[in-house]
């Protein structure tokens, strides 16, 4: 894969490391008044630089993993939705809509109210809606093949490259929440919504 440009993380390392190192030259150049020592100060300031960079890279990896074992473990399943909620939490994309014979993939809670929160993805890997379902308007159809908040950074990047979702939605509205994301509340998905309740004249 091509990638067009560098993430946030990678521009913010490299500004730190070009900014420690020019930092360190001039400093020392105006101490010691050559370029000499600014250069020997500014080599071995964008070697330390590199050496923090590197262990809070692997720093942030440790604690993916353990976020990626701890959400495998806690919501490991896929669902079926036999029953269309009435009056429980959603969150939708604009001209989504659950249906009766959904798959959904097991997600964390936005309330802890008991209910059984689910992700419905489209083919792409996107949410297409966030529910809480009682555990008698779903059946589980097995555990997930692997972790819809941890997608490998390809997929994300050049979507044309990710093997299609495997237990998706019927319906795939053009509007989705984007990829599936650790909720920080009171933001779901990326965005500040207020969770609103879902009639729909199908339920029971």
């Amino acid at each position: 894969m091509q990638r067009s440009g560098f993430t946030c993380i990678e521009l913010a390392a490299i500004i730190f490391i070009m900014g420690a190192t020019s930092t360190a030259g001039v400093a020392a150049r105006n101490v010691f008044g050559n370029w000499g020592a600014g250069l020997a100060a500014g080599a071995i300031a964008a070697a330390a630089a590199c050496v923090i960079v590197k262990e809070c890279y692997r720093w942030s990896n440790r604690i993916a993993e353990r976020e990626m074992r701890e959400l495998s473990e806690r919501f490991p399943r896929i669902f079926r939705v036999l029953v269309v909620p009435r009056g429980l939490p959603c969150v939708m994309a604009r001209a989504a809509e659950i249906r009766v014979g959904d798959y959904g993939w097991e997600a964390e809670p936005i309330y802890d109210d008991g209910l059984i929160y689910l992700h419905g993805l489209t083919e792409e890997w996107k949410v297409a809606w966030y529910a809480g379902f009682r555990p008698e308007h779903i059946e589980v159809v097995g555990e997930k093949p692997r972790s819809q908040y941890f997608l490998p950074y390809s997929w994300i990047c050049n979507g044309a490259e990710a093997p299609r979702c495997p237990f998706p939605v019927q319906h795939s509205a053009e509007e989705t929440l984007g990829f599936p994301q650790r909720i920080i509340f009171p933001f779901v998905q990326g965005v500040k919504v207020e969770v609103r309740r879902r009639h729909d004249s199908r339920s029971t």
